[in-house]
């Protein structure tokens, strides 16, 4: 019995030690990423209150897409791609009909910030920093959802295998459970980091999750940002209350 338990002992602090050093470099990236988040906010703030200059527009274009590029850094990939299980194209609302309002939100979410982030380049970037600057940081917080869904560890949710690696293509099945335990997941722990109890889609996000399917995403990116106005007050914007995503009583 008693070697046993020395056995036991030499397994199981290592694995202990492994975990807390994980979740003190999860713990650590996040407060990496909230302020990274913060410190672009108060320059698009600053900014926001008078005629954006060219060197404005660079200094907050470099500054979103350094902390992008950081964010895309566990892929290891060029290209992501969303597919079900039968190899059929992401997204396909028909698909989640029955997923109830959660699941319907998951699906429409991943696929309008999966649309955002395929069609996203430094032009579009620039367009909106001319537009509305703080735009970004709702923007930034759902790229991060994205990416940290597309690249979990399944059994950290308990959820068997849910990409394949080809080459330089990531291929992620985007199904309902995955959908639900995963990126469900993620969305509370990341967009209620700060505290809030309700979140507010950026006008893009939230313009494609509200579209039919039928518009091509980037006509309505370019709609949307030529439309866009300094104040991020909008009432298009959708609002996402974390105890309805959680499922915990109203």
């Amino acid at each position: 019995m008693r070697r046993l338990l020395v056995t036991l002992l030499i397994f199981t602090i290592p694995c202990a030690i492994a975990s807390g050093h994980a979740a003190v470099a999860e713990s650590t990236l996040a407060v990496d990423f909230e302020k990274s988040v913060a410190d672009y906010s108060a320059a698009a703030k600053e900014v926001s209150k008078r005629q954006i200059s060219p060197e404005d527009e660079a200094r907050l274009v470099g500054m979103f897409t350094s902390m992008l590029e950081e964010l895309k850094k566990p892929l290891n990939v060029s290209d992501v791609v969303l597919r079900y299980q039968d190899g059929a194209t992401f997204p396909d609302m028909a698909r989640h009909a029955s997923s109830g309002p959660v699941g319907e939100l998951m699906a429409r979410f991943i696929a309008a910030i999966y649309n955002i982030y395929r069609i996203l380049t430094p032009e579009l970037i620039t367009a909106i920093v001319r537009k509305s600057p703080l735009e970004l940081v709702p923007l930034l917080r759902e790229l991060h959802v994205f990416l940290q869904f597309v690249t979990a560890n399944p059994r950290d949710y308990g959820h068997g295998v849910f990409t394949e690696r080809d080459g330089q293509t990531l291929r992620v099945f985007a199904s309902d459970e995955a959908l639900f335990r995963i990126a469900r997941s993620i969305m509370l722990r990341t967009l209620f980091a700060t505290g809030d109890l309700v979140y507010k889609f950026s006008r893009l996000t939230a313009a494609l999750c509200k579209a039919d399917g039928t518009q091509d995403p980037k006509s309505i990116v370019d709609t949307v940002i030529s439309d866009m106005k300094r104040s991020t007050a909008d009432d298009s914007r959708i609002s996402v209350v974390a105890s309805s995503l959680r499922g915990d009583p109203q």
